[in-house]
C-alpha cells in the first residue's frame, strides 16, 4: 500500500526533475528542490525510507502532505548525505529540510533552516535566499 501512495503522488523512486541541477536551479531560482532527496516515513517512533529521488518543495509539498496523511505517519525529508551511504541504516533525522503529518509540518533543520524559506502570496513555499 505504501508504495502504490507514493507512486500515485510523486512518481518512483530514483526519479529525475531535471537532468541539470545547475540548470534547474536557475530556471526555477525561488523554488526549493531537493536534490536525491529521501523520505523517512515514521509511525510510532519507528522511522523507515519509503522513497527517495528528486523533489521540488514548492510543486510537490501538498503531495508529501498527502502521502504522511494517507500513510497515517509523518513524512520527513532528509537531503542526500542524511540517509545514504554511511547514514542509510541510521539516518540523520535532526538534518531534515521538511516534515509534515499531513495537517501541519516543520522546515528547517541542520543545513537547511527557516531563515531560507518563505511563502509566496498563493501559500507555495520559496527560497528566499539560496541555499
Amino acid at each position: 500500500m505504501t508504495d502504490k501512495i507514493i507512486l500515485e503522488h510523486l512518481g518512483i523512486s530514483g526519479r529525475m526533475i531535471s537532468g541539470s541541477k545547475s540548470g534547474y536551479r536557475s530556471w526555477n531560482p525561488e523554488n526549493v528542490p531537493i536534490f536525491n532527496a529521501n523520505l523517512i516515513l515514521e509511525i510510532n517512533g519507528e522511522f523507515e525510507k519509503v522513497w527517495f529521488g528528486d523533489i521540488d518543495l514548492t510543486v510537490s509539498e501538498e503531495s508529501v502532505k498527502k502521502i504522511a496523511e494517507a500513510l497515517g505517519g509523518t513524512i520527513w525529508v532528509l537531503p542526500e548525505m542524511a540517509a545514504r551511504f554511511e547514514n542509510e541504516d541510521e539516518p540523520k533525522m535532526n538534518q531534515f529540510v521538511y516534515k509534515t503529518d499531513g495537517t501541519d509540518h516543520q522546515l528547517g533543520g541542520g543545513y537547511y533552516s527557516m531563515e531560507h524559506f518563505t511563502r509566496d502570496e498563493n501559500g507555495k513555499l520559496k527560497l528566499k535566499k539560496q541555499i
